[in-house]
């Protein structure tokens, strides 16, 4: 009798470590699709980081583009300035001879 349940045994520690098997083979797998959807997230992550920094360079490019744009448009409104400032000048010299003129021919 002692020889009839060592198959047994034997049998449900096969089974035994069948299960186990399976077990970790199943834990294992369920961990690496965590890794990969972790690894997906990081490489979205990567191409984001990336696109952001190319955004953020062009920003940059812009700003020293719209710096230099603002600055000519100074010099132009300076230039605009002067202009008027001169012509102003000259009309008020071209009104005064015009007054002196007028002033000179009088009918009598």
């Amino acid at each position: 009798m002692g020889n009839s349940c060592c198959p047994d045994q034997q049998v449900d520690k096969f089974t035994e470590l069948q299960t186990s098997i399976a077990l970790q083979e199943q834990a294992i797998k369920e961990r690496m699709d965590k890794d990969r959807e972790q690894l997906a997230l990081l490489n979205q992550r990567r191409v984001d980081l990336l696109q952001n920094k190319r955004d953020l360079e062009q920003d940059e490019l812009r700003q020293k583009q719209a710096q230099a744009l603002i600055t000519q448009h100074d010099k132009l409104l300076q230039k605009q300035g002067s202009i008027e400032h001169h012509i102003q000048e000259e009309c008020k010299e071209a009104m005064q001879t015009q007054k002196e003129q007028s002033e000179g021919c009088v009918v009598s």
